[in-house]
């Protein structure tokens, strides 16, 4: 048995990933500890903890549901 190709984007990522998988990609891929991921993203480090373990998604910033 072999395992099934997986799609990756350019950097090598599996595209069906998580959000919060590809956050701690990310995160390792540029050597970055926890605090100063944060601050470069603008959220705290409590905040990206709960993103990265998928307990919550981040508030998507420009949607609206209103229709303005």
């Amino acid at each position: 048995d072999s395992l099934p190709d997986i799609d990756t984007d350019s950097e090598g990522h599996p595209v069906t990933a998580s959000l919060a998988e590809r956050l701690v990609a990310v995160r390792h891929d540029a050597k970055l500890k926890q605090i100063p991921f944060a601050k470069s993203l603008g959220i705290s480090q409590s905040a990206l903890v709960t993103y990265e373990r998928a307990e919550r998604d981040p508030p998507y910033i420009g949607t609206s549901t209103s229709g303005r």
